[in-house]
């Protein structure tokens, strides 16, 4: 089963390390689906620009479990490899509880957890915050750790000793790099549709090879071999399919999941991409809209 890429908070690596695997893949000639525990709509849209199939949100808050594990199972089922990117640290969820976490996300698929962690300044304490989140659910499995921001041998056969005995195996370490830092803003990413950096593909790629054991890691990516989800039955929507709906689409209105508009098409209905940020008139043979959140 493909693996959940974790760490034990926001802002540790996650969606670089989701983008050096895909990057290297890409090179490689190899296609990942790539899934992005949500709420979450601008690290989707940063794994969607590097030349990947698009990747798709699993969000149990907004969509159920029924429909996250149907998604899921449609959409890796479709490629040799599949990757979910947790979201927040590995068992936030809604507001204090565990709910819609990425931890959910893992129990729900049956996927093991690779664990990304910063090891700036630390070493023993790295042992003591692994083993803290392999202890507090012995639902989950922690299969392998990649430490950031490790910026010496020296470091790297400290935290090698350390661990030699946890049973977790060590995928890599990453040494700080401002090349493969994401632009952020203050409700995350930058969006690829407003001026983010783009990804430098070869870079990154070169990067993975580098300081990550990818034919290890590769070895978690396995997309399952058993089609086991429902086909949607549209039978049941009874909706005038004569009636167009504009969609709001710019970079500020960007915050949808795609399945939004693949739905609507597959059921029929006509779409119109309309950009309130160019200030364009609302279509005139539009009968309703969609207006997705976004940033100012």
């Amino acid at each position: 089963m493909p693996c959940v890429i974790s760490s034990p908070s926001t802002d540790i690596g996650k969606t670089t390390l989701s983008l050096l695997i895909s990057c290297w893949a890409f090179s490689k000639g190899i296609k990942i689906q790539t899934f992005k525990v949500g709420p979450d709509y601008l690290d989707q849209q940063q794994l969607s620009s590097i030349g990947q199939p698009i990747c798709r949100n699993l969000d149990i808050f907004l969509s159920g479990e029924e429909w996250v594990q149907e998604s899921f199972f449609k959409h890796s089922f479709k490629y040799e490899y599949s990757l979910i990117e947790g979201a927040m640290g590995l068992f936030d969820g809604l507001g204090a509880t565990t709910y819609s976490s990425t931890a959910d996300i893992s129990k729900l698929l049956n996927a093991p957890v690779i664990f990304i962690v910063n090891a700036r300044g630390q070493v023993a304490s790295l042992l003591a915050t692994v083993r803290g989140f392999r202890d507090f659910d012995n639902e989950l499995l922690i299969s392998g750790i990649i430490f950031n921001n490790v910026n010496s041998d020296r470091h790297k056969k400290l935290i090698v000793e350390v661990f030699k005995n946890e049973g977790i195996e060590i995928l890599g370490f990453l040494p700080s790099d401002s090349k493969i830092t994401l632009n952020k803003a203050n409700l995350g990413l930058i969006s690829p549709l407003d001026n983010g950096k783009e990804i430098d593909v070869e870079y990154f790629a070169d990067f993975a090879e580098k300081n990550l054991d990818v034919f290890s890691l590769i070895k978690y990516m396995k997309s399952p071999k058993k089609k086991i989800f429902n086909s949607f039955s549209f039978e049941e929507f009874k909706i005038d399919k004569s009636k167009p709906i504009a969609i709001a689409e710019d970079k500020i209105f960007h915050f949808q999941y795609p399945e939004t508009k693949e739905f609507l098409s597959e059921i029929g209905i006509p779409l119109i991409s309309w950009s309130i940020y160019d200030d364009e008139e609302i279509p005139n043979e539009a009968f309703s809209l969609i207006i997705p959140g976004g940033v100012p």
